[in-house]
């Protein structure tokens, strides 16, 4: 989360951050795929924690140990995504978050548990910021159609870009902002975006 191209990102939380403590209210985020919570990190660096509560969901527990290490009042819970689909339509049904954050996670799920994965969180999300592959969020070349792409091929790794744009608006929310970021192994089409509900 700390690298230059990761800018856009990073100023947008830290500015969701301040719109909200400024306003006297508890910042909160929602991270699928959240790694080490590495966005922790760095508002621990650049504007403290105080009155920040986050929710990390992470397959692999050296990530959810080394995270609970670093922030102890925090949580952090060794998820995969049919957790974190159980844990929203359970458990977090009544919670609520400014932010869902969720980097280079949904081109590696299916379109269904992406969906429904964007349903449940935006019942209890105000915003979502995604960086993903983003071939159809903005109409090219199709905003309703799952598209598969080989990402590696020699190790059969092949990656989905799902139609976000259409999944998003499918729950009232709208892109209002979206950032083109650097090729990853030769693949164009990264971005990073901002959705927000469409009646704010």
């Amino acid at each position: 989360m700390g690298e230059p191209h990761l800018a856009p990102v990073r100023d947008t939380i830290v500015g969701i951050r301040n719109q909200v403590r400024n306003a006297g209210l508890e910042f909160s985020i929602l991270e699928l795929g959240a790694a080490n919570g590495s966005i922790m990190h760095v508002l621990e660096d650049t504007v403290g924690l105080e009155n920040t509560r986050y929710f990390g969901m992470e397959p692999w527990q050296p990530f959810v140990e080394d995270f609970s290490s670093h922030f102890p009042d925090q949580t952090m819970i060794r998820a995969n995504i049919d957790d974190a689909l159980e844990l929203l339509s359970g458990d977090l049904r009544e919670s609520s978050f400014n932010i869902c954050l969720a980097c280079l996670v949904f081109c590696m799920i299916d379109p269904t548990r992406v969906r429904k994965f964007i349903n449940l969180a935006a019942k209890i999300c105000d915003c979502f910021i995604i960086y993903d592959i983003n071939l159809n969020v903005l109409g090219d070349p199709d905003d309703e159609k799952v598209q598969v792409f080989p990402f590696n091929p020699e190790m059969i790794q092949f990656y989905f870009a799902n139609p976000l744009d259409q999944m998003l608006k499918e729950n009232g929310f709208k892109i209002a902002g979206s950032w083109d970021m650097p090729a990853i192994r030769n693949t164009m089409g990264w971005k990073t975006y901002l959705a927000v509900k469409a009646n704010l």
